[in-house]
């Protein structure tokens, strides 16, 4: 069964002309040069939306991301109710709020994708625009997605910017990826594999996929570690696919696309309902609408009956069938949905839904020989009909990729990424290449000078850490343990903890010399007491008398007098927890970043204060104080504008800002 994956019904979807739809629905369109987004396409000179093929007599229709009000039917209305809205050409305003608009991607009967620039900063960006500004859950599903890409912030997810209404219109900014979806690469090096293994008998092609199986891995594994990290925050995709993973031109592998994600804190149906139950869904890869949200070829099983109570396990099953279309260049089943000529609708594929009920698919290997059996027991398992056999988390995938790929060099396979996504954008053929395995004598070197030095760094150890004192020595020698407490002030200390914090023993009679191989480096135990953050160190091994202890804590010194007898002491120092926050004075000056010339006075500070941007002379002194993260921004017309943001901890009363302007 064919299967059109590559094009995404989106929150943002541009409607094509029937001609155009017809033409795009009958052959496979490459784009030369693309511009990677959060609108989840590449391939945005293409259409966002794609008619169905029903029966021959029945014209195709657009079809668009919405759902229906009963998310519990297993069918999905027949797209010949819905009629496509033909957008009235006007002239555009040239700015969108701040953004100055440079290029319109994509338009449609829902929304429009725009390049822009952001005259502030300097830097490109992706703008979305909600054009149904009478459709409340369309509107509700826009601003869900963008409330939770808010809390995405990871180097594996397109960052969101800004929401934010203008006129009745909804916008959303987006980082600007400049590259590829995984899909045309997909699509692009199938082409050229095919071509290859034709024109040479001995082509490397032969032996693995499309991508070749370490770098398929490579970009898989980093799809993993930003959908990891969207499940910790309760976050279901739902829409996970190829034309849903974009790569840049520096090989930075970022997932996007969550309209139709689904977050567990929410009302499961929320953003499932329409009013609309005649929305069409097409069977050959597209988003689909109704009581089905996603793309039906790499939906789960319990996602094509009900997608409004998926959990992440779905979405471990779609990233099994990505990555066997990674690996093989096929997907392992066919489209689970149909249309039913007679009843007029798209419904369940009984053959195709027993198949994947049963397990049957051919092994990524019988495709793609380099496959380790490894992965192949670990797709298996992703794909497992039940959810309960599958995985629970994404976190034994990433281990298992993880201890794969550590066996290759990822640094050489990354800049063949990049060397592949930029070839793409130019039109420039690359033949893949195929990675060798560190080699054994290396590794029984390596292996070698590891154990000399675990013999020698273990013995170092066990005299360090008192092992020879606290047996053959013991009669003579007691252990001391010292705990330090500061303040807990809700920061993260990571600057506190990083300060000098040192312990220094001396003898108290006689010249008071420091006791040897004593001196001990704090470290942080774990954990909070609710007031203080505990810090302990090694125990230091002294014989019976009086010692006085030194404590550096960066700009503190503390001294405690001790007398050491037969039984091992405790010593607890917590004199800081009781400090308090202090009154920070803040002095910013800027100046320009390429003459140098002093812009202070023509500059103009604000800081965050109170849930807006206030003059920083107009802030009351006694309300800025340490313990927490101070935000400040440097304006000077004629230059890009500064913003500093900067965590002041409790021990720490002074901020000097110099902001270079360019």
């Amino acid at each position: 069964m064919a299967d059109n994956d590559k094009t995404v019904a989106q929150t943002v979807a541009a409607a094509p002309s029937p001609k155009q739809s017809a033409a795009r629905t009958a052959r496979k369109v490459v784009p030369q040069a693309t511009v990677a987004s959060t609108v989840a396409v590449t391939k945005a000179a293409e259409t966002k939306t794609i008619a169905a093929k029903p029966p021959a007599k029945s014209a195709p229709k657009p079809a668009t991301r919405t759902a229906s009000k009963s998310p519990e039917t297993v069918s999905v209305p027949a797209p010949s109710k819905t009629v496509a809205r033909k957008a009235t050409p006007s002239k555009e305003p040239r700015k969108i709020g701040k953004y100055i608009k440079e290029k319109k991607l994509a338009q449609g009967g829902m929304g429009a994708v725009y390049i822009a620039s952001d005259p502030e900063l300097g830097n490109k960006v992706i703008i979305k625009k909600l054009l149904l500004k009478n459709n409340a859950a369309a509107e509700d599903r826009f601003k869900r997605e963008a409330n939770i890409l808010r809390e995405l912030q990871n180097p594996h997810i397109v960052n969101t910017y800004e929401y934010f209404k203008l006129n009745r219109s909804s916008y959303l900014v987006e980082e600007l990826i400049e590259g590829c979806s995984l899909d045309s690469l997909i699509e692009k090096y199938k082409e050229y594999r095919a071509n290859d293994i034709k024109d040479d008998a001995s082509s490397t092609w032969k032996g693995t996929g499309p991508l070749g199986t370490e770098l398929a891995l490579l970009v898989f594994l980093d799809a993993c570690y930003g959908l990891n990290f969207a499940h910790r925050k309760n976050i279901v995709h739902r829409d996970i696919k190829p034309g849903n993973l974009l790569i840049s031109r520096d090989a930075e592998v970022k997932l996007t696309d969550f309209g139709i994600a689904s977050d567990d804190k929410a009302d499961p149906s929320e953003g499932d309902d329409d009013d609309d139950d005649d929305d069409p869904v097409d069977s050959e890869g597209l988003t689909v609408v109704g009581s089905m949200l996603g793309t039906p070829s790499y939906m789960s099983p319990e996602q094509v009956r009900d997608s409004s109570s998926v959990d992440r396990r779905a979405d471990i099953y779609s990233m099994g069938v990505m990555l066997y279309e990674m690996l093989t260049g096929e997907k392992p089943f066919g489209c689970p949905v149909k249309f039913d000529a007679r009843k007029k609708k798209y419904v369940e594929d009984e053959e195709v839904s027993r198949a994947i009920m049963k397990g049957r698919y051919s092994s990524p290997r019988k495709f793609n020989p380099s496959v380790p059996r490894k992965i192949c027991s670990m797709i298996r398992k992703m794909l497992r009909y039940d959810a309960g056999k599958r995985y629970d988390s994404m976190e034994p995938i990433i281990r298992i990729l993880a201890a794969h790929l550590s066996k290759f060099d990822k640094s050489k396979i990354r800049q063949e990424l990049a060397v592949m996504v930029r070839g793409l954008s130019d039109n420039k053929k690359h033949k893949i290449q195929i990675y060798e395995r560190r080699k054994p004598v290396a590794q029984m070197f390596a292996a070698c000078v590891f154990g000399a030095l675990v013999v020698i760094g273990g013995s170092m150890w066990l005299w360090r850490n008192g092992y020879v004192h606290k047996t053959l020595l013991s009669p003579w020698y007691t252990p001391v343990d010292l705990t330090m407490k500061i303040p807990d002030k809700g920061v993260d200390n990571v600057y506190s903890t990083n300060l000098p914090m040192m312990a220094f023993f001396f003898e108290d009679e006689g010249e008071q010399e420091e006791v040897g191989n004593s001196s001990r480096k704090f470290e942080k135990k774990g954990g909070t007491d609710g007031k203080s953050q505990i810090f302990t160190t090694r125990p230091v091994y002294l014989q019976k008398g009086r010692y006085r202890i030194k404590v550096v804590f960066g700009s503190y010194i503390i001294w405690r007098s001790v007398n050491v007898g037969k039984s091992g002491e405790n010593i607890v120092i917590d004199d800081l927890v009781s400090m308090k926050d202090r009154r920070i004075s803040i002095t910013a000056r800027a100046f320009d970043l390429k003459t140098g010339a002093d812009l202070t006075q023509k500059t103009k500070f604000t800081l965050f204060y109170k849930g807006d941007w206030v003059s920083l002379q107009k802030v009351p002194p006694k309300d800025i104080v340490s313990g927490r993260a101070w935000k400040v921004r440097a304006n000077c017309d004629g230059y890009s504008t500064k913003e500093f943001s900067m965590l002041i901890d409790w021990y720490q009363d002074s901020i000097i800002l110099n902001a270079g302007l360019e």
